[in-house]
């Protein structure tokens, strides 16, 4: 599993074979558990600094350490930062996440996958970015969509995963109400794209040459495959023969 971003098959090997050592946050991104990643270090031989303390400021909780990482015989190194703040963290051990935090980056960094594969802490703020976009999306989506149109063809373009991994990803205070708009959008879409389908094909029947190209027109580019796909030869005839007609 580790190979798929860029971590050597020996390692691997001399890792935990447990499926949860990594996990496919998105496509492409992947999330590794704090133990992989010291295992990772060992493997590696990579060496620490200690660490230097930036800032600790016990008012509001707020830690931040600096490490830098050698691997081999030190011919490569690479430095990191580690924060750890209420607003990021639950466990009340702020200088010891901080201190996790940088040496896990400095790892990921030295092994050329940082970009590609994140903490398990990191990956979780990642999520959390991505949902927030995902929303204020649909919110916008909600404001300037009346016929879900937009949305139906957002939706063609998101992957199951990926849909589905929003609904995961959403705070519990917001995820009905998220599913529900999400239904609500992407029922009035289908609804209008029944009756765009439903108009083109009856100006098909009629053989309407420019209501029909203009009835195709309006359709996004999805619907016009799902539209061509579902004409009976019949109808596909006729179009054709409006198609040519419209180019001459």
């Amino acid at each position: 599993m580790l190979a798929s971003i860029g971590i050597d098959a020996d390692a691997e090997r001399n890792l935990s074979k447990s499926a949860q050592s990594c996990w496919e946050v998105r496509p492409g991104v992947w999330a590794i558990k704090h133990k992989t990643i010291e295992r990772l270090a060992a493997h590696h031989k990579i060496r620490f600094s200690e660490p230097a303390q930036v800032n600790a400021d016990m008012a509001t909780g707020s830690v931040a350490f600096y490490v830098t990482g050698t691997m081999g015989d030190g011919e490569r190194s690479e430095w990191s930062f580690g924060e750890a703040s209420p607003s990021n963290i639950k466990a009340q051990y702020p200088f010891a996440m901080a201190e996790k935090r940088a040496k896990d980056r400095v790892v990921l960094k030295l092994l050329d996958v940082h970009g590609d594969a994140y903490t398990e802490e990191e990956a979780d703020d990642f999520v959390n970015r991505e949902w927030t976009i995902l929303y204020k999306t649909l919110r916008r989506m909600m404001a300037s969509d009346p016929d879900g149109l937009t949305f139906m063809s957002w939706r063609k373009d998101v992957t199951e995963e990926e849909y589905t991994q929003a609904f995961n990803c959403a705070p519990k205070s917001k995820k009905t109400a998220f599913k529900d708009a999400c239904r609500t959008l992407e029922a009035k879409g289908a609804k209008m794209a029944q009756e765009l389908r439903h108009r083109f094909e009856s100006l098909v029947d009629a053989r309407d040459t420019l209501g029909a190209t203009q009835a195709w027109d309006e359709m996004p580019q999805w619907l016009q495959v799902d539209a061509a796909n579902g004409l009976s030869p019949e109808r596909l005839s006729k179009w054709n023969e409006i198609q040519e007609e419209m180019e001459q």
